[in-house]
Order: structure tokens, then C-alpha cells, then sequence
């Protein structure tokens, strides 16, 4: 068989990324590493498309328009907000896709029921990573019994961002420390929102989200 041929064998395989941040690359790489472990190859017998959002959401939207217009066999999204632009392009489609660093996946609005794991959309797997935020303040209280201040940069438009300082709140609340937070709505406001708080805290919170991570 041709060159051609060949390449029709392979598996089709998206992979579409929200921002290009640590945590989300760092969870792109174990994507293909962990797809090479299982034997499947990128340029041996899969191909891999990479995509990029660049932390916007109607980059994502038309990104994930762009991807269900095509064949894929399977499509990995990194993210909260790739995961709801591609579950609400794909919904009529139903391309196999895996959701990856998702924060909160049943309060996503993605279909999945938190009630009853098993009902989600049929051709959606994944699961949650929320971070264990009431063990990482307990842990910095454990370590600096003395501390007070907290500080935190969060995106309130995204869901994950405000999932996590919320059960920030609630445990900071518990353990009588005080919360400072900014807001931004992009990574590039992330330096100066950071320079608001830092004066006023003994420490900063990276919590979850894609423009502040």
C-alpha cells in the first residue's frame, strides 16, 4: 500500500488544549505518553492533532466546531471551559471523547450526573481532579502554624476557578485565615492582579483555573 493507504489506517486522535500553561501541558504530555504506553504511537499507527484555545473561550468554541467537522476516533480535551465549548459542539455529533483535568465535571453542564455516575452523554468518559483544597490549607497551617493571609488569583467567568476558591473560602473560614483574592479574565492580567494582593498576604494560593494557573 501507498504512503496513503497507510495513513488512513491510523487512528485519528485530537487533542485540544485551553491555554498554553504548565498544568495543562504537563497534562498533554501524559496524554501521548500514556497512549504510547498502551502501544499506540503518534506517526505509527495513530496521528495526533494538537490544539490550542490560547485561553480564549471563543477560540475554544471555534476550535471545537473546527474538530466534530471531521472524523476523529477519539478527541482528549484539557480543561474545564475546552471541555464545555467541545461538549456543546459535540453534542449532536457524539465524537468518543475523553474530558482531562476537569476540576468539577457534573457541575460542568456537560450532562454528567453527579447523583448517578454512570449518566453522562454515552460517548464521554473522564473524571474529576479537583484539588484536595481543605488538605492543602491545613497542610500550610501545619507548616506555619502562624498563618493568617492568604492570597488568590481566580477567573470568575471560569466554572473550575470559582469551584475551587469557594471550598477555599469555606476552609479558610474554618481555620481562621483570611482570603484576599483578585480577579482577572486573562493570563496576561495574572501579574498585576498578583502584585494587588501580594503586599497583603503571607503567601498565595494557586488555584484551580485556566488563566491564572
Amino acid at each position: 500500500p501507498d504512503d496513503t493507504d497507510a495513513a488512513s489506517q491510523k487512528l485519528r486522535v485530537a487533542i485540544l488544549n485551553y491555554a498554553a500553561v504548565t498544568a495543562l501541558e504537563d497534562g498533554q504530555r501524559g496524554i501521548v505518553d500514556g497512549l504510547a504506553k498502551e502501544g499506540f504511537v503518534d506517526g505509527r499507527n495513530i496521528v495526533i492533532t494538537y490544539k490550542t484555545a490560547d485561553g480564549s473561550p471563543q477560540t475554544a468554541a471555534t476550535v471545537a466546531k473546527q474538530i466534530t467537522a471531521e472524523d476523529y476516533d477519539v478527541v482528549f480535551t484539557l480543561s474545564t471551559p475546552m471541555l464545555q465549548a467541545f461538549a456543546a459542539a459535540n453534542e449532536k455529533r457524539g465524537l468518543p471523547h475523553v474530558l482531562c483535568l476537569v476540576t468539577d465535571p457534573f457541575g460542568a453542564g456537560v450532562g454528567a450526573n453527579a447523583d448517578d455516575p454512570l449518566d453522562h452523554r454515552p460517548y464521554m468518559c473522564g473524571y474529576g481532579s479537583m484539588q484536595p483544597v481543605p488538605q492543602l490549607f491545613k497542610l500550610a497551617r501545619e507548616i506555619r502554624p502562624e498563618l493568617k493571609r492568604v492570597g488568590v488569583v481566580w477567573n470568575p467567568s471560569e466554572y473550575n476557578s470559582e469551584v475551587s476558591v469557594k471550598s477555599g473560602q469555606k476552609t479558610c473560614k474554618e481555620l481562621g485565615i483570611t482570603l484576599a483574592d483578585a480577579s482577572v479574565t486573562t493570563s496576561a492580567d495574572v501579574a498585576t492582579a498578583s502584585g494587588s494582593v501580594i503586599g497583603r498576604v503571607e503567601g498565595l494560593w494557586a488555584a484551580g483555573g485556566s488563566a491564572a494557573s
